[in-house]
């Protein structure tokens, strides 16, 4: 997160096979700008003189106390022929509203920007890159717009970072989250088995106390997890 910021004219990624799965953080290749302006999501907007950092990036240690909004941006040179199947990117977690852009096209969002907020600070964030939407062999750029609502922490600031197939990607994300929803069963399942110690036995009254705490760890796991997304 405290990496220093520079700038350069040639800072790119470059993806030379698509069946690998390539980690974005780390590395010296996005773009950052404070302010909006929707033209920063056309693939040919001059972005040479934009502040260089790396994922994970909170904003707030380059603009304290920014709540605003930023762009990222990050120019990829794929190989000159497109994928068989669709690639995906998971930009990790991102404080708190995002639109992400590929050649100036939208391709996802989470949450809602401002006036009508819909916050969506925990999510996990994972979309998918077109393969109609790829130039092979040339510059393309993802754009990705955020807006922060936290007076210390904003931008994609924590996660994992990579560009992939986009199933492959899902399904990685997707096996952690049922572990994370194993566990929530389990303690459902538990708050159920003392519950019905306690109508069996109601004489022991710390049965439904038991309960009760199992049943609210639950509701407190569930929303840990991506599923209520």
């Amino acid at each position: 997160l405290l990496l220093p910021a520079e700038t350069s004219a040639n800072t790119k990624l470059v993806i030379y096979d698509y069946t690998s799965t390539i980690s974005l953080s780390q590395k010296n290749i996005v773009r950052l700008k404070k302010g909006d302006n929707l033209d920063y999501k056309h693939p040919k907007y001059d972005d040479s003189s934009w502040i260089i950092t790396s994922f994970p990036s909170n904003w707030n240690t380059i603009f304290p106390h920014w709540k605003g909004i930023c762009w990222y941006r990050i120019h990829i040179t794929f190989p000159k022929h497109k994928p068989v199947h669709s690639l995906g990117i998971r930009l990790g977690v991102i404080k708190d509203v995002d639109e992400v852009y590929f050649n100036g096209n939208l391709i996802g969002r989470s949450g809602k920007f401002p006036p009508n907020k819909e916050s969506a600070y925990d999510k996990k964030r994972i979309y998918e890159l077109p393969s109609s939407l790829i130039k092979p062999g040339k510059g393309n750029v993802l754009a990705i717009r955020i807006a922060g609502m936290f007076p210390d922490v904003n931008g994609p600031y924590k996660g994992t970072f990579e560009i992939g197939a986009f199933y492959a990607l899902q399904k990685k994300m997707l096996s952690r989250e049922f572990i994370d929803v194993f566990f929530v069963i389990i303690y459902l399942v538990s708050s159920f088995v003392f519950a019905l110690f306690y109508f069996l036995r109601s004489i022991q009254k710390e049965y439904i106390f038991f309960s009760l705490f199992l049943f609210s760890m639950s509701i407190y796991f569930f929303f840990r997890t991506q599923v209520k997304y």
